[in-house]
């Protein structure tokens, strides 16, 4: 949100770094929106970044520039970073954002609290992305779609957002 001077706290983000917590990974969140960091800021604690294997962040979609610009800083910082995107951004045009933007490896499609836990597992044991449902994704220059991922059912199941992970202390001043 670069022109604006409201700044939310980032549920959505909240809950995927819960989600990935409780699955026993520790991510890392870089809060771009709380810090309102420069191009050349993100630039900088990207290349100190380096050793990151999986890279992910969302945005709506009318946030589609934010999106590809961030894609691009993120590639061009860790090459070999799996870049993963989700939020409505992916969600309503992921066909269109993986052949417009070729730094995005993946689109996540709809709720992504179980998707980003079975994307790291599927990285970590070097396997194929087909057989994770709700994601789109680049095969040999053409854009895959893997089954739709079942809507969470049981809205007690999803761990509440932990927001010890993020600086909530910025977003309470004034």
């Amino acid at each position: 949100r670069y022109n604006t001077t409201i700044k939310q706290i980032p549920v959505g983000l909240s809950a995927i770094a819960t989600a990935l917590d409780r699955a026993g990974y520790r991510p890392d969140i870089l809060d771009i929106d709380l810090h309102r960091y420069s191009d050349e800021e993100v630039d900088d604690i990207l290349r100190k970044s380096s050793h990151y294997d999986i890279v992910g962040f969302g945005n709506i979609v009318s946030g589609y520039k934010h999106t590809k610009r961030l894609a691009i800083q993120v590639k061009r910082a860790i090459p070999a970073a799996l870049v993963v995107v989700g939020n409505t951004v992916a969600t309503s045009i992921p066909k269109l954002l993986l052949e417009r933007v070729p730094q995005i490896d993946i689109a996540v499609i709809g709720e992504g609290d179980n998707t980003i836990v079975d994307i790291v597992k599927v990285k970590s044991e070097d396997r194929g992305w087909k057989d994770i449902n709700g994601i789109a994704y680049r095969k040999d220059g053409e854009v895959v779609f893997t089954k739709k991922r079942q809507a969470i059912s049981d809205i007690s199941s999803i761990s509440f957002p932990d927001y010890s992970l993020l600086e909530v202390e910025g977003y309470l001043k004034v």
